[in-house]
């Protein structure tokens, strides 16, 4: 009533307003997330104690009783999980401890000052424990530790952090000050509307990690605090005190710039992530679908030049869609020579706006894998890629499978083009050595079927094909419907003149998949040999 110019506004303003309540309501019991339903409680509990407390603030009684409604939802759902809240997906995070542990091994290495801003991912992986490798998430890289919080204080800084910590108290104490001692004050319920939201974001940030949009929320809602809670003004003469009044008129213009550009930035973040999204959810690996997705994807990149997560996106969309058009019966070559140098420029722009984000040197070397059929000498580049990124992220076993894996592209390339060639030998089993330690220590740090199955490759490579197929019958009793394992071990078996174990190996592989082309071709020939 005291806000609104006219009744029409109010009329607006609350239709609105339910909506929003409303949608909030709904969206909370579909996600039922503990961090949203604290939210509420918070949030709604202030409401209510202000209700109880001087009621008198509220003109009509029926205006308590959404506040109370939502905090009564609120405990609600606190208590009582609903049923379907597993199939939401959650936003996964390194745990507290291991985030404050990484946060003290930066302060160790880089000072008071952190690695840098926006540097986690790169903490993350220098810092991490081996012990991430028992878990789901072994082959995740975070960039973000499980609390803003302890982001800042492993990126920025412990000195910048209390710093921050400072700021967000003296906050809270002029807040206190405004609320509890000063209640006289005409903005009160102002005051403590911005104060209870901003109470919430300030909890948010040492159980939950920001994002590009929450940081503009925070920043917005403290800045009106602050305009609320710095009453004092002071009053300066333009012709007595020229400097003063131009800097101040510029350093609000400054400000201006930089709330429009964050806003800008965050904006265009959800944007481009929208769109991002709309590709994934694209089926398919034909032309259409590929051109679809690079498309979507393209735009993103766009809005975002200066992020390197969708110059990586826009490099693999490339790359699907250089596969999309490889397979047609008349390959566009000129399309083709175009997204492949769109795709290896753009991965290496994600290099330099992020050299020391493993992600980036992944990404890079499977452009260049993907490429080398196309481009002489890219296989040899991708090894540079793999490289760094194992010694960016050495406790990762997917940075050494990997590195094994390119390897032996290299070494099979490299084989036949030096036939004849007396040094073919000594590269080729250098390489595959190279190989085998990497597969090894990816197994070492984590046995899974990926690691091992990459060294059954290396060995299969080595010519020793007893230990490939050891290899493999172990992967073939942890996965007993996979079919391609199967059939594997029979050309292995075959290689080794097993013909027997190679044919009920081979009859195995069709058991499980009948329609196995390759399957049946082999054992065709082993019954024709057999003159059955």
């Amino acid at each position: 009533d005291t806000w609104m110019p006219t009744r029409r506004w109010a009329w607006v303003f609350g239709i609105v307003g339910t909506v929003v309540v409303a949608l909030t309501v709904v969206l909370m019991a579909v996600a039922d997330t503990w961090p949203t339903q604290v939210a509420l409680v918070v949030g709604s509990g202030i409401f209510v104690a202000l209700g109880l407390f001087d009621p008198r603030r509220f003109k009509k009684p029926s205006r308590i009783l959404a506040p109370m409604l939502a905090f009564a939802l609120g405990l609600i759902l606190l208590i009582a999980p609903l049923p379907w809240a597993d199939h939401v997906p959650t936003e996964a995070h390194p745990g507290f401890g291991e985030s404050w542990r990484i946060g003290v091994e930066t302060l160790k290495v880089d000072g008071a000052f952190g690695s840098g801003p926006g540097t986690f991912t790169q903490d993350f992986t220098r810092f991490k424990s081996p012990a991430i490798n028992a878990t789901p998430f072994w082959s995740v890289t975070f960039d973000r530790a499980s609390s803003h919080l302890l982001t800042l204080f492993a990126t920025w800084g412990l000195v910048p952090t209390l710093l921050y910590v400072a700021f967000l108290l003296w906050i809270g104490y002029e807040s206190f000050l405004a609320l509890v001692l000063k209640r006289g004050r005409e903005d009160w319920q102002t005051v403590a509307v911005l104060a209870s939201v901003w109470t919430i974001l300030v909890a948010a940030q040492a159980v939950y990690a920001f994002d590009v949009v929450l940081n503009v929320v925070f920043w917005l809602v403290t800045g009106l605090l602050v305009a609320h809670l710095a009453r004092g003004h002071r009053l300066v003469t333009w012709a007595a005190h020229g400097r003063v009044a131009l800097g101040m008129s510029l350093g609000f213009v400054v400000a201006g710039v930089a709330m429009i550009f964050a806003l800008m930035i965050s904006t265009q973040w959800l944007v481009g992530e929208a769109w991002v999204a709309r590709a994934g959810a694209i089926d398919g690996n034909d032309i259409d679908a590929a051109s679809r997705r690079l498309t979507l994807i393209g735009r993103a990149a766009e809005l975002n030049r200066w992020h390197a997560g969708y110059a990586r996106a826009t490099a693999l969309a490339h790359v699907g869609y250089i596969n999309a058009l490889s397979s047609m019966s008349t390959p566009d070559t000129e399309a083709i020579n175009h997204s492949a140098q769109a795709a290896h420029s753009l991965s290496m722009r994600a290099m330099e706006l992020n050299p020391f984000d493993v992600r980036s040197a992944r990404v890079l070397g499977q452009v260049r894998l993907a490429l080398a059929p196309i481009a002489t000498g890219m296989d040899v580049q991708a090894l540079d890629a793999y490289r760094g990124a194992r010694d960016l992220d050495p406790a990762a076993p997917t940075s050494w499978i990997e590195l094994s894996r390119a390897l032996l592209t290299v070494a099979d390339g490299a084989s036949r083009a030096l036939q004849g060639d007396d040094r073919r030998g000594d590269i080729v089993g250098a390489l595959l050595s190279e190989a085998e330690t990497s597969a090894n220590k990816a197994i070492e740090l984590r046995r899974s079927a990926q690691s091992l199955y990459t060294r059954a490759l290396v060995l299969d490579r080595q010519g020793k094909l007893a230990e490939a197929i050891d290899e493999l019958e172990i992967l073939a009793i942890a996965s007993p419907q996979d079919a391609v394992l199967r059939f594997e071990i029979g050309v292995l078996q075959l290689r080794l003149g097993n013909k027997g174990r190679a044919r009920q190996a081979f009859e195995r592989a069709l058991q499980i998949a009948p329609t196995y082309a390759n399957a049946k071709w082999y054992l065709a020939a082993l019954y024709e040999e057999s003159g059955d």
